[in-house]
């Protein structure tokens, strides 16, 4: 059996138009039982607040994963 390749994974966040589309989307889902979350100020404010936590987590992942560590391809089929 072959030792698996050393397969270097570099995250990053979603684009901006897709978290845009998500804070859309969950705004209105939300509005639907509370008009408070209609206005576009509130939708702008989740997508920043998505976009930032997307960044976090993209730079998180990038982080904790070396070089070094081989890809667990098994683990992903399943």
């Amino acid at each position: 059996m072959s030792k698996a390749p050393n397969v270097k994974v570099k995250y990053v966040p979603p684009s901006l138009e897709a978290i845009d589309l998500v804070a859309k989307a969950v705004c209105e889902h939300l509005a639907v039982e509370n008009p408070a979350f209609r206005p576009p100020e509130v939708v702008q404010d989740l997508a920043a607040f998505l976009n930032v936590i997307a960044r976090i987590q993209a730079q998180r992942l990038n982080q904790n994963r070396s070089a070094d560590q081989p890809l667990d391809r098994e683990s992903e089929s399943d």
